[in-house]
């Protein structure tokens, strides 16, 4: 073998070791920079509105317009005492008003404009009806809704997106006008019941039927009036036959004031038991002694002296009486402030945010705290009739 190829061979294998030597060494660690951080985007807040929109959907045409626009006029009090008081963290409030029309189809008009200008919280719906066809797009257009509607289906029906701001028909009936027919104590079973065609009056009668005939008692007959209607005199001809000693009456003032006229011209006897609307200062002014002796239930107390205030604040702006619900619009508008104030101006942060503000609030028409069905309670009082003046009564 060649002496040099047996130094290539060497090398060769000196090699070899030292690449498997190298191979296995540990290597050195390079010096590694840091990992970046992602930076959070600053939160983005919604920029402050220079006015915060509050809409309303009233009956402000048709047969029950005094009632919109009593409703409209309690709100515009409430605004010009919010503004006044430097609004909603230095922001004034604005009220905007569309006409439902007192139809289902009105009420989804008038929500549609008004959540197309942005807005996320509505008062009004003056009819279970109303409130009925429209709440599902309440909840599909994230908008929420403070209503007056009593109907006791509407939270089932309709979702957390509704608050019902005077409570329930089955509290009225069963604390309001069962109380009232137990204190005359002219027995439960000569009584008769009248009511408006409606969601309203169909659920009152409902539940005072039940509850009576739960009692013991019997109802000898119910009218149903047509809603708007203007003659009555049918149905009054069929209570005279009757002769049920107390006549119990669930209805708006515009069927109550022509019905009222007939009972006196048709010469209709009996002790008469009427709700809230039956007690309006306008109602006992136009009917005089035909109403003489109705007991009306009243929801929220006068005695109160928030109650005492508005109404004497509102008689003195506008030279009126408030109407049945006025009240408690005045008393929404004020909740709906605080809850933008404390909760944000959309309308998930609003609905969430009502429950807190209202569990300790007490205003024109009583106290607001709502329960898990989204419900405020009913506080009644009493009042009659009597030589065209109200009297507490009993």
């Amino acid at each position: 073998m060649s002496r040099y190829k047996g130094i290539s061979a060497t090398l060769c294998l000196l090699l070899a070791i030292a690449l498997v030597v190298t191979s296995c060494a540990p290597r050195a660690t390079p010096t590694q920079a840091p990992p970046t951080l992602a930076v959070p985007e600053p939160t983005k807040v919604p920029p402050q509105p220079s006015v915060y929109k509050i809409g309303m959907s009233e009956p402000m045409t048709g047969d029950y317009a005094a009632y919109g626009k009593s409703h409209v006029q309690a709100a515009l009090m409430a605004k010009e005492e919010i503004n006044g008081a430097g609004g909603i963290n230095g922001v004034p409030i604005e009220i905007v008003v569309e006409d439902e029309a007192m139809t289902g189809d009105g009420a989804i008009a008038a929500l549609t404009k008004l959540s197309a200008q942005g807005i996320p919280v509505i008062l009004g719906c003056f009819g279970s009806s109303l409130v009925l066809a429209s709440c599902k797009r309440y909840a599909e257009q994230g908008v929420v809704l403070l209503t007056s509607s009593s109907n006791v289906r509407i939270h089932d029906e309709c979702g957390d997106w509704i608050f019902q701001w005077q409570g329930l028909d089955d509290d009225y009936a069963r604390y309001g006008y069962v109380d009232v027919v137990e204190k005359l104590g002219l027995g439960i079973n000569e009584l008769a019941f009248v009511y408006t065609n409606t969601d309203y009056g169909a659920g009152v009668e409902k539940t005072f039927r039940e509850v009576i005939e739960s009692k013991g008692g019997k109802l000898l007959l119910s009218v149903p009036l047509q809603a708007g209607g203007k003659d009555y005199r049918a149905e009054i001809t069929k209570l005279k036959a009757a002769k049920p000693k107390i006549i119990a009456f669930a209805g708006y003032e515009t069927e109550a004031t022509p019905f009222f006229k007939q009972v006196k011209e048709l010469g209709l006897q009996a002790q008469w038991v009427g709700g809230e609307e039956n007690i309006a200062l306008t109602f006992g002014e136009a009917l005089g002694d035909a109403v003489e002796g109705l007991v009306g239930i009243k929801i929220g107390n006068t005695k109160l002296p928030q109650a005492a205030k508005f109404v004497q604040n509102y008689a003195a702006k506008y030279t009126d009486q408030p109407m049945y619900g006025a009240d408690s619009v005045y008393d929404g508008i004020h909740v709906l402030a605080k809850a933008i104030a404390q909760g944000g101006y959309t309308g998930a942060a609003i609905r969430d945010t009502i429950p807190k503000v209202a569990a300790d609030y007490v205003g024109a028409s009583g106290p607001k705290k709502v329960g898990t069905n989204n419900a405020s309670p009913m506080v009644f009082q009493y009042l009659q009739w009597k030589g065209g003046k109200l009297v507490d009564w009993p």
